[in-house]
């Protein structure tokens, strides 16, 4: 991914680079800043985002794209597959840290230089094929916790579907 981003911007003023965003600086900062799909896989990422945002520099744009989905049954019944015998001693914690539910979420971002911006806009995604709720989130938020698993123990996706049932609309 990152061989074909650079050969894409290789005429333009864009740069890509592989590294820990908790160590990263802009020395004199930037004019844009946009995180989506990176941060919130950092068990510390709500008391990274201020530091970020000292990194735009005033009057830029400063974009923060977490999910907010840790609430929906495609994700909390990972929880609960995870809590049970015999996953339990596999998938324990695999990806707690990263979980933020929005009820633990301060009411606004703790970064005094945002003016004007919007917080906690609704996304929705329609997504098809066979049971895509599940294609989706193996691919994303469930990762960590199908991958903890021994192949022989991941959940089939027939068991899936049925704790999904419980919550999902059909």
């Amino acid at each position: 991914m990152m061989v074909a981003a650079r050969e894409s911007a290789a005429a333009s003023a864009v740069a890509f680079d592989i590294g820990d965003v908790r160590d990263w600086s802009a020395p004199g900062g930037v004019d844009v800043l946009v995180s989506n799909a990176t941060v919130q896989w950092l068990p510390d990422h709500l008391e990274l985002r201020p530091r970020l945002v000292e990194q735009v520099r005033p009057g830029g744009w400063f974009a923060f794209k977490v999910p907010g989905n840790f609430d929906e049954p495609s994700h909390t019944i990972r929880a609960e597959l995870a809590a049970e015998p015999p996953y339990a001693a596999h998938a324990a914690g695999a990806a707690g840290a990263v979980v933020v539910r929005r009820r633990d979420l301060p009411p606004r971002p703790p970064a005094p230089r945002l003016q004007g911006g919007r917080v906690g806009d609704d996304l929705l995604h329609v997504l098809h094929g066979e049971d895509p709720v599940f294609a989706w989130v193996s691919c994303t938020g469930a990762r960590p916790t199908l991958q903890a698993l021994p192949d022989d123990l991941r959940p089939t996706r027939g068991g899936v579907q049925a704790a999904a049932a419980r919550g999902l609309p059909g």
